[in-house]
């Protein structure tokens, strides 16, 4: 991107994803798919593996903040250019149980009736799900709810971290 300074942190699925994009001035990714939400992950940062532990979500935003906050420094690459940053959450794909989540987040939910989901009808190409056109059983569907409920939690508050930094 001429003039911009670039960075992706996070998904990344177009192919080559053990690689950082030659577009990139910064990056931070899932070269092995996304798998559990809260295990220690082998992360490629820049051109490095780098294994962590804890939450993806926290470790992706983690790296956007420091890119915005590299783009201060005096040293950084197109300092004082303008920057795109592409943030990829994957914490809304499988697995799907609550017990991959926090649950103090979780906890949010449980009394939840999720009324405003409508009824649940597998994909004919379901992969992650049960069978195509099986329906799971009601307290498995509401383990599922309970899980993508947290994890839009997780993602809206990892998120508001985003704008927060100070200028």
């Amino acid at each position: 991107c001429a003039g911009y300074v670039t960075a992706l942190c996070g998904k990344w699925y177009v192919g080559r994803s053990h690689r950082r994009p030659s577009s990139c001035d910064y990056h931070f990714g899932l070269p092995f798919g996304q798998g559990a939400h809260n295990v220690p992950y082998t992360y490629l940062h820049n051109d490095e593996f780098v294994r962590l532990e804890g939450n993806k979500s926290a470790h992706i935003t983690d790296n956007a903040l420091d890119f915005l906050d590299s783009l201060d420094s005096p040293d950084a690459p197109g300092n004082g250019q303008p920057f795109f940053l592409n943030v990829g959450y994957i914490v809304t794909h499988a697995p799907y149980g609550q017990q991959h989540h926090d649950p103090a987040v979780t906890g949010l939910y449980q009394d939840a009736t999720f009324a405003d989901i409508p009824p649940f009808n597998s994909h004919p190409w379901a992969k992650n799900e049960d069978g195509p056109g099986d329906s799971p059983p009601l307290q498995a569907l509401r383990d599922r709810y309970i899980r993508y409920y947290a994890a839009v939690t997780e993602i809206d508050r990892n998120v508001a971290r985003i704008p927060a930094r100070p200028a």
